[in-house]
């Protein structure tokens, strides 16, 4: 009996440590991408609408197809699962419709909302959203807080979603006369409430509607 439970005991600490070896091979997978999109695509200043929107959606899915080929292949999970595509918590969708209200509050009081209707839109509504939660608030979400602390989680994924948007909104925004800081201080605390909503929703689909929000109307 005592050899059996040892032999479990071993066998789940060999299961944990491959688990975090898959979780860390995600994240530098991730940064690995990052630098290649830096290097070699181009700039968002040499860009026009057109080839900006097919350039970002090409990022986009080089972004998540090796989430979805190291769940499907290296740890063999349920998509459902490892990118939490579940219904969510009462509490969740809650905190969801009142962030989504409030954002749409925010730019009604700063500006008139219009919703865009160039080649900009199928980038940001509703291709884009989908895929960076199902990849940030999704894949990297669920499997980071099997290890780290909540804190943590947030802020790592925070942090991380803050850096795809360098060079491209970020830029842009600059060339808008917004300050890089302040665009990158909005998108780290976007993703910190979208964080919080994650947590307590204990599914992805919520971050989607958020985010499928503020890009409709920001």
């Amino acid at each position: 009996m005592i050899w059996e439970e040892d032999t479990l005991r071993n066998y789940s600490r060999d299961m944990r440590h491959g688990e975090q070896f898959v979780l860390w091979l995600t994240i530098g997978l991730f940064f690995v991408l990052w630098t290649l999109r830096v290097l070699f695509l181009p700039a968002p200043e040499t860009e026009n609408f057109f080839s900006f929107a097919n350039n970002t959606s090409l990022r986009i899915l080089i972004f998540l197809c090796p989430f979805v080929f190291l769940t499907v292949f290296v740890c063999k999970e349920a998509l459902q699962d490892a990118f939490a595509i579940h219904q969510g918590t009462r509490t969740g969708w809650i905190l969801a419709i009142s962030y989504s209200l409030s954002l749409v509050l925010w730019e009604a009081l700063h500006h008139v909302i219009s919703f865009p209707h160039d080649a900009w839109a199928l980038v940001n509504f509703p291709f884009a959203p989908i895929i960076e939660e199902l990849v940030f608030r999704g894949y990297m979400f669920t499997h980071l807080l099997k290890f780290t602390g909540k804190l943590e989680t947030i802020l790592i994924t925070s942090v991380l979603f803050t850096l795809i948007h360098f060079p491209g909104w970020i830029f842009l925004s600059g060339l808008q006369g917004e300050p890089f800081l302040t665009r990158a201080g909005g998108i780290f605390i976007f993703s910190l409430v979208q964080g919080v909503i994650r947590l307590y929703a204990k599914s992805v689909l919520p971050n989607i509607a958020v985010h499928l929000v503020n890009n409709a109307v920001s």
